[in-house]
């Protein structure tokens, strides 16, 4: 697809470019951990939301300092001085004909899987909820994402590890080929699973974040970013993002009406074989 053809593909920046989404996967690990020691030790909700307030706080103060001494990049620079100087010969309209079907794929391809990641986000609560682990209420559900959580985690280190080694193609369509499987699993095999074997249920329901976080989660982030040049990288880059945030906000208004409201086990399976037919359009468009 053309989100993966361009000869301004750079291998050595992947890695440094991926592993700016470890630090939110870092604090869903962190804010789960909290979340169930709170629960655990009977902390109270304002006692909870008040930790992590001050952690957002001092980590939002710090942020500026950091931002206003961070070096911009050599490429930019030249481009800025173009500009400054009225020669730069950028046209942007230009530049987006020519990357129209890298566009395409790009921001195609981050619409699709937001739909899905997002809402499989807004549901986990209540596959994971089969899982008795003697606690009640919210400390079950905490403990169970937590889980998920420990699972979906490795992904992205691992895609990082191996993105420049695999390529960013490739490393796209294993992790929705995964993902097509395990919500393939989850959707047909629901009944017997949910039963007979909670526990693979939940592991098996892990990995589809955990391809998530190696695959598409990653290369729908490095890919934009890579591929087109610096003349118009932060809008083109800014396009795809864009476009994941529409898919995000699509599948968080419809996917509620396919899981059910309360969410209902046939609503569950219903929810999961879409997930895996739109991970399959996903696997289409990079193919």
């Amino acid at each position: 697809a053309g989100s993966t053809r361009s000869p301004r593909l750079s291998a050595p920046k992947a890695r440094p470019h991926g592993t700016r989404l470890l630090p939110p996967g870092l604090g869903i690990f962190v804010g789960r951990v909290g979340h169930g020691r709170s629960h655990l030790h009977r902390c109270t909700q304002r006692g909870h939301l008040a930790l992590c307030t001050r952690l957002w706080r001092s980590g939002a103060d710090c942020f500026p300092y950091f931002r206003m001494h961070m070096h911009e990049s050599d490429d930019y620079e030249k481009i800025k001085q173009a500009r400054e100087q009225g020669s730069s010969g950028v046209n942007v309209k230009l530049t987006v004909r020519r990357y129209a079907w890298h566009v395409l794929g790009t921001a195609g391809n981050w619409f699709l899987f937001d739909i899905v990641f997002y809402a499989n986000g807004l549901f986990n609560g209540d596959v994971t909820s089969i899982i008795d682990l003697g606690y009640e209420g919210l400390q079950e559900v905490s403990l169970n994402t937590l889980t998920i959580v420990m699972i979906m985690l490795p992904g992205y280190f691992v895609g990082v590890s191996l993105i420049n080694r695999l390529g960013r193609k490739n490393v796209q369509i294993i992790g929705y080929a995964n993902m097509i499987l395990w919500f393939g699993i989850c959707s047909l095999a629901y009944d017997w699973l949910r039963i007979e074997a909670p526990w693979l249920f939940l592991i098996i329901y892990g990995l589809t974040f955990f391809f998530s976080n190696f695959g598409p989660n990653l290369t729908t982030y490095v890919i934009p970013g890579e591929i087109f040049p610096s003349r118009a990288k932060a809008t083109l880059h800014g396009v795809s993002a864009a476009a994941g945030k529409s898919g995000a906000f699509f599948g968080a208004c419809v996917m509620p009406y396919v899981s059910g409201n309360p969410p209902t086990d046939s609503g569950i399976k219903s929810v999961m074989l879409l997930c895996a037919l739109i991970v399959a359009v996903g696997l289409l468009l990079t193919v």
